[in-house]
């Protein structure tokens, strides 16, 4: 699949969000125990996972990768998050404890999660980065205090239309300004999809299409965001 071959490698190689991501890896270079957890909110496509799993690698730490959706309960989220918070490796070192898609701990799933969540980084002795897609969700909105929130903003599509590009360049792919331009409009600011039309020469491939629907909410924002008539007509057109 073109989206893990050309998946970037360093943080330079990312599109978008300059300013997110410097502002995540300062928050990581000063972070000590006391200081509150990351919490990075944005569409999917947008480079959440990728930057905290390059951040990790460039900052020389291990990275423990969590999936809220999967440990809903309080009492599985303290197996698998509370140990990770209080353990340090053989000689100190600390790792980097990336809990991705909070937005699983919403409604009656949520047994007491958000709160464990709250206490435990209050006292973790590693660092916690946490993600979720809809930072207007009450649930998600009740970690605000507990956090700093960066949020995560579709790229605009002159960049997204470059990476493909240079992907197709890579491929050896003869692809037309048209075509190119049809799967950034398409793909509404999500760089997975936008690849994955791509390859599939627009077919309609489910795959192409995951997680590319936006609450009114997300779209609603990304409109006010943009910073360019492009990006916002892409924010309204996605919910």
């Amino acid at each position: 699949m073109w989206v893990e071959k050309y998946r970037p490698r360093r943080m330079s190689e990312m599109v978008g969000n300059e300013e997110a991501r410097m502002a995540v890896g300062l928050w990581l270079k000063e972070w000590k125990p006391g200081r509150k957890a990351m919490l990075l909110v944005g569409p999917p496509g947008t480079g959440k996972t990728t930057m905290v799993t390059l951040l990790a690698k460039e900052s020389g730490m291990n990275m423990i990768d969590l999936n809220a959706s999967d440990v809903r309960t309080k009492d599985k989220l303290e197996k698998r998050v509370g140990e990770a918070t209080r353990t340090l490796g053989l000689f100190g070192e600390r790792s980097l404890i990336f809990l991705d898609e909070v937005d699983g701990l919403l409604g009656r799933s949520d047994y007491g999660g958000v709160e464990f969540i709250k206490d435990a980084v209050k006292t973790t002795q590693n660092p916690v980065i946490m993600a979720a897609n809809d930072g207007d969700a009450d649930e998600i909105r009740k970690l605000g205090s507990s956090c700093i929130t960066v949020r995560f903003k579709p790229p605009p599509p002159r960049e997204v239309e470059m990476y493909l590009r240079r992907i197709a360049e890579g491929e050896g792919e003869n692809i037309g300004t048209d075509a190119f331009q049809s799967y950034v409009t398409r793909s509404r600011g999500d760089l997975r999809s936008a690849v994955n039309l791509m390859q599939s020469r627009g077919e309609s491939d489910s795959a192409a299409f995951k997680d590319v629907s936006q609450s009114i909410s997300q779209g609603l924002n990304a409109f006010f965001e943009a910073s360019e008539p492009a990006s916002a007509l892409a924010g309204l057109k996605a919910v």
